[in-house]
């Protein structure tokens, strides 16, 4: 029920309590008091709803960032692995080359 439709229903009320008994006028009352603060708790629920979509946003946006230095970081460290491999077949090359030397035979080019 919506804040009009709940006040043009306490304006109904109001004629009819008039003519109601304590008893009655008490308990319409109450209900009148406990929709107030079902609304209070409704408004509360929607800000912390609020709150908590912009706080997944956030994350969302964070861990993007995350998962791209991630990606970077892994290219970066494929680029490395390939230049130490072909160094290390460079310096394996030489290495025979020396060894082949040592033993009296020709290098291998």
């Amino acid at each position: 029920m919506t804040p009009e439709a709940a006040t043009a229903l306490d304006d109904q009320a109001g004629t009819l309590l008039g003519m109601a008994s304590p008893e009655i006028q008490r308990k319409v009352g109450q209900l009148r008091h406990d929709v107030d603060d079902v609304y209070e708790l409704l408004d509360g629920t929607n800000e912390l709803v609020t709150k908590i979509a912009g706080t997944q946003q956030r994350h969302g946006a964070r861990l993007e960032e995350i998962q791209q230095t991630l990606d970077l970081t892994v290219g970066r460290m494929d680029r490395i692995e390939d230049t130490q491999r072909r160094q290390y077949e460079t310096l394996n090359a030489k290495l025979d080359d020396v060894v082949a030397l040592l033993r009296g035979n020709q290098p291998t080019d």
